[in-house]
C-alpha cells in the first residue's frame, strides 16, 4: 500500500536508545504537542511525528490512540529492538514481521507492506520480560522474535483502519538468558534508564559486567539496524 503526497507518518519508539538513531538519521527536532514530547521532521514530502511509547503493550495502545487522535497519521511505524527466538535469526538481524500476535491470544495482526520492504515471519508480543522456558513454545511454533509493544500498536491501528508496519533489530537471543527480569528492571516503564537499579545490580553481580556491556553494545547495533530500515520505508511512503 502506498500513501499519497503530503502523507503524515506516526513513528512510535519504545525506548530512548531506539529513538536516538532515528533522530539522527531523520534529522528530527524535539518539540511539544499537548504537553507530550515529540520529535518532528519532514522527509521526501512526508511529515514525521515521533514519540516514545515506553514499555509494554498497554502503553503501546495508549500511545497509538494518542497518535491517531492528535496527529491523524496516514501510516504508523514502530521501530526498535527485539529478542531473537529462532535458529533463523541472530543478533543484528532485521525482523519485519508479516504476522504479530500477543502471547495470550491466537488473534493474528497483519502489518502492511510498504515499497520494496518484504514482510516475513512471526513476532510475538509479551506483557513482561519472560524467560526461555516460557517462550520456547513460540520458538518451536516458528516465531522469530519477541517484543513488548507491537501487538498493542497493531490492535489499535487495525481498529481504526490505519496501515502499520514493524521494524525490529534483534538485540539478544532469549535462550542465552542474558536479558532476564533483573536486567529488564534497569529500565523504567517509560523506557528511561533506572540508574539506581543498574548500580544495585552491578554491586550484586560484578562478574556480569562484561555481559552487560555486550548487551548494551548489541542493543545499540540492533536499534541502528531497525532505524535504517525504518528510514528506507519512510522514503517510500510517497512512492
Amino acid at each position: 500500500m502506498e500513501a499519497g503526497s503530503g502523507s503524515t507518518i506516526g513513528l512510535l519508539v519504545p525506548m530512548p536508545i531506539e529513538l536516538k538513531p532515528l533522530v539522527k538519521r531523520l534529522r528530527l527536532t524535539r518539540s511539544k504537542l499537548d504537553d507530550q514530547d515529540v520529535w518532528t521532521g519532514e522527509v521526501d514530502g512526508s511529515r514525521i511525528v515521533t514519540r516514545l511509547i515506553g514499555i509494554g503493550p498497554e502503553r503501546a495502545r495508549q500511545a497509538t490512540r494518542w497518535m491517531i487522535d492528535r496527529v491523524g497519521p496516514d501510516w504508523i511505524m514502530i521501530s526498535g529492538v527485539a529478542g531473537g527466538l529462532g535458529a533463523n535469526v541472530g543478533i543484528g538481524d532485521l525482523v519485519v514481521p508479516e504476522k504479530v500476535t500477543n502471547w495470550k491470544s491466537d488473534h493474528e495482526l497483519r502489518p502492511t507492506p510498504i515499497g520494496p520492504t518484504e514482510l516475513s515471519g512471526h513476532l510475538v508480543t509479551t506483557d513482561e520480560l519472560s524467560n526461555w522456558e516460557t517462550l520456547e513454545p513460540f520458538a518451536t511454533a516458528g516465531a522469530l522474535a519477541v517484543d513488548m509493544e507491537a501487538s498493542g500498536v497493531g490492535e489499535v491501528c487495525e481498529e481504526h483502519g490505519v496501515p502499520w508496519i514493524v521494524f525490529r533489530g534483534v538485540s539478544d537471543m532469549v535462550n542465552d538468558d542474558l536479558v532476564d527480569a533483573d536486567v529488564g528492571a534497569m529500565a523504567r516503564d517509560d523506557g528511561s534508564a533506572d540508574v539506581g537499579a543498574a548500580i544495585r545490580y552491578v554491586l550484586r553481580h560484578p562478574g556480569r559486567i562484561p555481559s552487560l556491556v555486550r548487551v548494551g553494545r548489541d542493543a545499540q547495533r540492533a536499534a541502528s539496524v531497525a532505524a535504517a530500515a525504518t528510514v528506507r520505508a519512510v522514503q517510500h511512503v510517497n512512492g
